[in-house]
């Protein structure tokens, strides 16, 4: 193995550790003369960081890498990359997404240890509503064997349409595989097909998720939203049970048919009346259908206290 595999390979030894509150593997890993800033620009040595994790006032929920390139030098290596990630910073759950830099180097015993971290974040990280915020527990339903011969094709499709990994929605669904295969036809119809602009059916879906206290659902597509043009300002204001404010005439129009439909069920004939002034029978059929959908789906997550992906 070449050092550019061998780091590659370290880092995802040091995202597994992280994620299992492995401290015998982190010793291993981290360098005793270790410099490691956070994205937030607090400093720690090994023992302080260490200390830190062990003590559980910071514990990574949630921790992706990606895009990363290794710079071999000589007995060194330097890795820059992205980092995805919920943490929990003195019982406070945040969503961290940012750029970062290791450095590795070879000691005299032929070990590689991390010498130096460098966290820059970008965008700024965003506080978890703490009505969302996702408890450690375990789900209600051990998550299925997707090598069961019953699921097995199915299975094998969802991996690859979800780009080599299945959610724990999947496994859960799984159970029931015609479930799975018809839930899975219905959420594709609706994110490739329906006529409904992509920010309007993210604000419907999240706010789906606020009404209802799915955090599953809101860490699926708060990501989404904000891509779809969604301002972290919105998605704030969203984030909240009252009225949000901050949102156009016709997003404010969702957001209340949301609402209505999520709440109370039945929608006034007035309210029903405004959104057809906006919208042409078609895509009525299809805005309703989101928030009836995704209605469907935060229950069905909730009922069953399906957790949030490590």
């Amino acid at each position: 193995m070449d050092n550019a595999s061998l780091v590659l390979a370290l880092e995802e030894r040091r995202r597994q550790a992280l994620l299992a509150g492995n401290f015998s593997e982190l010793q291993l890993l981290l360098a005793d003369d270790l410099c490691y800033v956070h994205s937030n620009g607090a400093c720690d040595g090994k023992d302080s960081y260490l200390g830190k994790l062990s003590s559980g006032s910071l514990k990574y929920l949630e921790l992706n890498f990606s895009g990363l390139q290794v710079q071999q030098l000589m007995q060194s290596a330097v890795v820059r990359g992205r980092l995805s990630a919920v943490i929990s910073r003195d019982g406070q759950h945040k969503l961290v997404e940012s750029l970062f830099m290791t450095v590795w180097s070879c000691g005299t015993d032929g070990a590689w240890r991390l010498h130096a971290h460098q966290g820059t974040p970008v965008p700024e990280s965003r506080d978890v509503p703490r009505q969302l915020s996702t408890p450690l527990k375990e789900p209600r339903l051990p998550y299925a064997d997707p090598s069961m011969p019953v699921a097995f094709s199915l299975a094998q499709e969802l991996t690859k349409a979800r780009g080599g990994r299945l959610l724990n929605v999947d496994l859960t669904l799984l159970h029931s595989p015609d479930l799975a295969r018809a839930s899975r036809e219905l959420f594709r119809v609706i994110r490739n097909t329906f006529e409904i602009p992509d920010k309007l059916r993210e604000l419907a879906i999240c706010r789906v998720a606020v009404v209802t206290r799915c955090a599953y659902e809101w860490h699926q597509h708060a990501p989404i939203a904000i891509a779809a043009g969604i301002t972290q300002e919105q998605l704030n204001a969203l984030s909240q049970q009252e009225a949000p404010k901050g949102f156009d005439t016709l997003e404010d129009l969702v957001i209340r048919l949301t609402d209505t439909m999520s709440r109370e069920i039945q929608v006034s004939q007035d309210l029903f009346n405004n959104v057809r002034k906006h919208f042409n029978e078609k895509q009525i059929v299809e805005l309703v259908a989101i928030i009836a959908s995704y209605n469907y789906l935060s229950r069905f997550l909730e009922a069953l206290e399906v957790q949030v992906e490590n």
